[in-house]
């Protein structure tokens, strides 16, 4: 005996059903990767502009400190250097003597023994201008991150506090 069967009492999807349903995962998926993606990159950038950002503060705020406790500034001159200015060298009042140069920043005491350095990787370009009893700190920083390049450009400018702090500017 042969059962026949209805239309209305099958059950099951049919393949059209079934490739309509893969096309609508297929697309939603593929949203969620390209925002993920997004995300990811988005929160590479911020994390890079951080340690820009970072890295250049603590060298700015290291150098101010070492020129308000100044008791002697100089500058060294070097035509082959970007902008003229190959290094600062600044002797605080303690004796302790600071050279500042492009990526980084070396400290010794009074006899000369080095006492740290610290690197500054990011650092692209430095320049120092000594104006009016004032020295102005000029720098770029700059961090590639794949095809994206991340450039900030920071000024300070910074007095030593000793009235009898000499500013120099040395050929």
């Amino acid at each position: 005996m042969k059962r026949l069967l209805r239309p209305s009492s099958r059950r099951g999807f049919t393949l059209i059903e079934v490739m309509i349903y893969c096309a609508l995962v297929t697309v939603g998926l593929a949203t969620f990767v390209a925002v993920e993606v997004s995300a990811r990159k988005s929160v590479a950038l911020q994390g890079a502009i951080l340690d820009v950002e970072e890295q250049s503060r603590r060298f700015l705020d290291a150098w101010r400190r070492d020129v308000e406790a100044a008791q002697s500034v100089t500058l060294k001159r070097n035509a082959k250097a970007p902008r003229g200015v190959d290094a600062l060298v600044v002797v605080r009042l303690d004796g302790r003597r600071v050279e500042y140069s492009l990526g980084k920043r070396v400290e010794s005491d009074a006899k000369g023994t080095k006492l740290g350095e610290d690197r500054y990787a990011y650092l692209q370009e430095l320049s120092f201008k000594l104006s009016k009893g004032q020295l102005e700190a000029s720098l770029s920083a700059r961090r590639s991150l794949g095809q994206t390049n991340l450039t900030r450009t920071y000024r300070r400018v910074a007095t030593p506090r000793a009235a009898a702090a000499v500013l120099k500017d040395a050929p």
